[in-house]
């Protein structure tokens, strides 16, 4: 199977680089969300590079969208940055990966609904099993990212970015 090249998509004054991006920004929108698109890039060293898709500053947290399960490449560059920027107990920094398509359900998780997400934690700090992403230095572990505890705005967040449409010209 070849490989597939993400379609650039301009939504909301921003140009994407994905359609995929483009409709968690239709999702943000929807939820009345605050966000910043790759706002910065950052050099992690020994010749790495990263530039986060984005940035919710109300809740300090960024956030990676990837349509795929992430190279080894991009693991490494994610936890270099969640270990060198993402400094919760020092700043209330957050990392989170947004893994697949916009999902088409609601999960329960300890009574509250979400979006199915990984958070980074340390190792040191991680209480859950590591399933299918591990390194050496940190977990990403499946989980549950609540933007909202009202679950019908969720819901109909979830339908508007999946229903997003930006062919043609369309604007989601």
């Amino acid at each position: 199977m070849a490989n597939l090249k993400p379609i650039e998509t301009r939504y909301n004054g921003y140009r994407f680089r994905s359609r995929l991006e483009a409709r968690w920004a239709v999702f943000m929108d929807a939820l009345g969300i605050e966000y910043q698109y790759e706002p910065e890039g950052f050099d992690l060293g020994d010749g790495y590079y990263y530039l986060p898709d984005f940035y919710l500053p109300e809740t300090k947290a960024w956030i990676e969208v990837k349509g795929d399960t992430p190279t080894k490449i991009d693991v490494e560059k994610m936890i270099r940055f969640a270990e060198t920027k993402c400094d919760f107990l020092r700043d209330r920094e957050k990392f989170r990966l947004l893994k697949g398509n916009i999902p088409d359900h609601l999960l329960e998780w300890d009574s509250s609904y979400g979006v199915p997400c990984y958070n980074f934690v340390s190792i040191n700090e991680s209480r859950y099993p590591c399933y299918d992403i591990f390194v050496a230095r940190g977990i990403l572990y499946p989980a549950i990212w609540i933007p909202t505890q009202d679950e019908d705005a969720i819901w109909k967040a979830l339908t508007k970015a999946r229903q997003a449409r930006f062919e043609h010209g369309e604007c989601g």
